[in-house]
């Protein structure tokens, strides 16, 4: 697959909308980085939105490097975390995360914090997911939908609402290549465990298949019998 071109422009769309956050440390360290949370499961991250990604930069930063960038060598990507041992959930523990697909998931450290990002590879290589307990809604949203905007590529995004979540999707259908789809679903509930999940995905399985023919009425053209 020849994706290459393509996702090196959505990263700098994503960069271009991002150009006045601060910046801060590589996210390709950032599996590194949860190493040193140990090899149990870490806990869960109890802390309002303004002490923990409070303007979505840290989960817009690692949706772009571990999915978007990545999206060219997704299973070459989650063969390297497995072979080099970063801890990973259990998977009891991973199964929330995967959405019923099968895979990985590890928790993420950003700016030495483990516990409020997660990142999910789907065993078949076509998807990345990454979670968020904490992080700005709105400025994520708004990211997302910047990146959408941005590409010179057919694409539409869809919103759709049910209860407090919002899910934004594109797909990008690149001439001669497959389709990809990026997605992102947020809670606006207070009380909600995770605030946004975001994912890029090759060949969607929900993609709509072209419509079947219609069977032709056999009736119509047979002659009546006198």
């Amino acid at each position: 697959m020849r994706w290459g071109w393509l996702a090196a422009w959505l990263v700098f769309t994503i960069a271009s909308s991002q150009a006045q956050a601060a910046p801060h440390k590589p996210a390709a360290k950032a599996t590194k980085h949860a190493a040193k949370a140990g090899k149990r499961d870490p806990k869960p991250v109890e802390a309002t939105p303004s002490s923990v990604d409070p303007d979505g930069e840290g989960f817009l930063k690692l949706y772009t490097d571990l999915c978007v960038k990545r999206i060219d060598d997704l299973g070459a990507f989650r063969r390297k975390l497995l072979r080099t041992g970063v801890p990973r959930f259990q998977p009891e523990r991973a199964r929330q995360y995967l959405a019923g697909l099968d895979g990985d998931a590890w928790p993420v450290s950003y700016k030495g914090r483990t516990g409020n990002f997660v990142l999910v590879l789907a065993e078949d290589n076509d998807q990345c997911m990454l979670y968020a307990r904490r992080t700005d809604r709105v400025a994520v949203e708004q990211g997302f939908t910047d990146l959408v905007a941005k590409t010179h590529v057919a694409a539409r995004t869809v919103a759709r609402t049910r209860g407090d979540a919002l899910t934004l999707s594109a797909t990008l259908r690149p001439r001669g290549e497959h389709a990809m789809r990026f997605a992102l679903t947020t809670r606006s509930a207070p009380d909600a465990k995770l605030r946004a999940i975001a994912s890029v995905e090759l060949n969607p399985r929900a993609d709509p298949a072209p419509a079947p023919k219609k069977a032709r009425k056999h009736s119509s053209t047979r002659k009546r019998r006198p």
